[in-house]
């Protein structure tokens, strides 16, 4: 498992903010993620993300707020931060 620091997770985040997450959460039911897509056809299904995971090899998840638990379930324990994309702010995960 790769471990990144903070300055590779900032890395991460621009590209996040330049190019969109890697995946967006578009389908779940009952808390549990059942599909994510690709940004591009996230946006054409009207899904836009709220928050984005990122995950300690630097892979990232979008998701809506309403979606946000269900994405971080997803890789529990492998998350390293997220970024709140109303805000601007990055959160590390310790």
């Amino acid at each position: 498992m790769m471990t990144l620091d903070r300055q590779q997770i900032n890395g991460v985040v621009v590209k996040v903010l330049l190019d969109g997450p890697t995946r967006v959460v578009t389908e779940t039911d009952g808390g549990c993620v059942l599909y994510a897509a690709d940004p591009e056809s996230a946006a054409r299904q009207g899904v836009r993300s709220d928050v984005v995971w990122v995950r300690d090899d630097g892979w990232t998840l979008g998701a809506t707020f309403i979606d946000a638990s269900a994405a971080k379930s997803l890789w529990a324990g492998d998350w390293v931060a997220y970024l709140d994309l109303t805000t601007g702010e990055v959160y590390f995960i310790d």
